[in-house]
């Protein structure tokens, strides 16, 4: 998922470059969790097209004292690898870790020990293109049960739209809304529902691309031989905006001492002013001219 750096990180200057990002993922497969098959990265650093957004996606099945300690082998590796707080930093805001804890989950929208079919999908494509630590998580995950591709979907856009409503409530004028960092981590949730929802709708209709990166997926979206997909593919280009506005704020803001951080929350806030509305929209076109006719 592509993230929004944290305040320390834009502040110190120590903005990722995707060499970063692709050098910390290889040293994480190095570790035991990985080597011995209970952990594994996926997402876009996975397929190696990852950005200087994106984040370390790390998926654990072990469970608590199980062994595989994914969460502290990574910590202490960072600590020493790239001192303290520059460390600190990585491990707090670049490492997402989904994991069978139900408690730990980073936004409400991925489920252990029930997994969506999107993501189960995305794993079975890791192993069959990447094979190796892939194929061993893979084996063991695919004992987890999985929910219905209808109900998956019926169930992400009623979570996409409890967070719009609850994270962006005042519609329009969004300076009342309450930021912190926990609200940007769920932007960015909402800022990724045209990948998301587009690959649940690709799994159930059986046209998955491989590998399913956002690329991928959004084109082969945009194939789809239904009347109500073009609608759809217009109002996702709002949030496909974001990333190209969040660079120039970085670009301009990275190590001002005078950029406050409640400027910096409110100023990533203004990125998402229309996004409400073409989440209602999406949802309501989604629900009726797709899952009615299921």
């Amino acid at each position: 998922m592509a993230r929004f750096l944290s305040f320390e990180e834009l502040k110190g200057g120590l903005i990722p470059t995707p060499e970063l990002v692709s050098e910390v993922a290889r040293d994480i497969m190095e570790l035991n969790g990985c080597r011995f098959g209970s952990a594994i990265i996926f997402g876009s650093t996975a397929w190696g097209v990852h950005s200087w957004r994106s984040d370390i996606d790390v998926a654990d099945t072990a469970q608590e004292g199980g062994g595989g300690e994914i969460r502290t082998q990574i910590f202490f590796h960072l600590e020493k690898k790239y001192g303290g707080d520059h460390g600190f930093l990585l491990d707090r805001y670049m490492i997402e870790i989904l994991d069978s804890e139900n408690e730990n989950h980073r936004d409400g929208l991925y489920f252990f020990p029930e997994i969506s079919p999107s993501t189960r999908d995305h794993f079975r494509l890791l192993a069959e293109v990447k094979g190796g630590h892939w194929e061993s998580f893979y084996r063991r995950l695919k004992v987890v049960p999985s929910r219905s591709r209808s109900d998956d979907i019926r169930i992400y856009l009623e979570r996409v739209e409890w967070l719009s409503q609850n994270l962006l409530r005042t519609r329009g004028d969004l300076s009342e809304t309450w930021v912190s960092w926990n609200t940007t981590r769920m932007l960015q949730a909402l800022e990724n529902f045209p990948k998301q929802l587009a690959r649940k709708i690709l799994g159930k209709e059986n046209k998955l691309p491989c590998p399913d990166t956002v690329a991928n997926v959004l084109a082969e979206f945009s194939k789809l031989n239904f009347d109500w997909a073009g609608e759809v593919i217009k109002d996702f280009d709002r949030f496909l905006k974001i990333s190209n506005f969040y660079r120039i704020l970085v670009d301009q803001k990275k190590g001002r001492e005078d950029y406050s951080e409640e400027k910096y929350m409110k100023d990533i806030l203004g990125f998402f002013t229309d996004i409400p509305e073409s989440i209602s929209r999406i949802c309501d076109t989604v629900r009726r001219e797709y899952l009615r006719i299921q």
